[in-house]
């Protein structure tokens, strides 16, 4: 009982210092030109999920819960890359290790072996491939960068299908539900992302891109800080279990 009363406060605790900062971060957003302030809160928000994780989560399952901390260390790294320090490439590269990471997580909470996992990474290559073709079929510049995007996506949609699978399968294990739900909210973020770079690729209107522009740009994070609160939620829920 002792430790469901301290891991209920430690959780606690943490979602109510993450809401303070998604409130700052998003009130400065809609203000505007706080971007520098701004990302300072957003980054806060991703550290702490990443020690949140260290310190709870003893579940059963070890190798799920070495999947949840490893890749929340490597969103870590791509929040760095992409938020702070503009390395788009290596940002989204890190980003496609987080969703290999998630793919073997989905995989193991469904009593699959982790070794399926390079089948499904054969199956994501040879989709974004065929996504990249449609593409430069239709005259878009196939860049480095969209490319990895691509493949980015693609890796990112086929474990929100998977994640919400298992959840709608095996609803008994909560972890699994609350995990889907961060997921979807990670994919609405990313859908963010890419209308907020689509102009890159793309001709619009310009009326209609800063309209594209400025939405997008405020619900990228409004998305993707819940999704991750509640991803690193999903790999502790077994601290509210009482344990004598």
């Amino acid at each position: 009982m002792k430790r469901y009363l301290v891991g209920n406060r430690r959780a606690y605790l943490f979602v109510m210092l993450q809401a303070i900062f998604y409130a700052i971060f998003l009130t400065l957003d809609i203000i505007g030109n706080h971007n520098t302030i701004s990302s300072v809160f957003k980054f806060g928000i991703i550290i702490l999920c990443f020690c949140f994780a260290l310190t709870n989560g003893k579940g059963d399952n070890k190798s799920i819960l070495f999947c949840m901390k490893t890749a929340l260390f490597f969103t870590v790294l791509s929040d760095l890359f992409l938020l702070i320090l503009d390395y788009y490439i290596c940002g989204l590269v890190t980003f496609i290790i987080v969703q290999q990471l998630y793919s073997i997580r989905i995989m193991l909470s469904d009593s699959q072996k982790a070794d399926k996992a390079v089948m499904r990474f054969l199956l994501q290559i040879v989709l974004a491939a065929v996504v990249c073709l449609l593409l430069w079929l239709g005259d878009v510049p196939m860049e480095a960068l969209l490319v990895i995007s691509v493949f980015y996506f693609v890796c990112i949609v086929t474990n929100v299908f998977f994640a919400v699978r298992v959840a709608l399968r095996k609803t008994v294990d909560k972890r699994n539900v609350i995990f889907a739900i961060g997921m979807v909210l990670f994919l609405l973020c990313d859908i963010n992302v890419g209308v907020f770079n689509m102009a890159g690729f793309i001709a619009l209107p310009d009326s209609v891109y800063r309209s594209l522009y400025t939405l997008s740009s405020i619900l990228m994070w409004t998305f993707y800080a819940p999704s991750q609160v509640i991803i690193t939620l999903s790999s502790s829920l077994n601290m509210a279990k009482s344990t004598k």
